[in-house]
């Protein structure tokens, strides 16, 4: 007993069936490139640790008072 499916309905089952694939793919590979995840991830968070130190000290030198402004006071 073979059903008729629609367009719709092939269209909709064969979608599922490439995520599916997809998912158990990236699943599957997810322990081998674990490792090249985690060392690019280092790379990113010093990079943006970097741009935030220099950020910081930046601001910290604008907003610091000048000696002039110290004599006023």
């Amino acid at each position: 007993m073979t059903e008729k499916l629609t367009l719709k309905e092939r269209a909709v089952r064969g979608y599922w069936s490439i995520v599916g694939i997809v998912s158990a793919l990236i699943l599957s590979l997810q322990p081998v490139l674990a490792d090249d995840i985690w060392s690019r991830f280092s790379t990113i968070m010093k990079d943006v640790y970097g741009e935030l130190v220099g950020i910081s000290t930046i601001c910290l030198l604008y907003t610091s008072p000048s000696p002039r402004d110290m004599r006023r006071s």
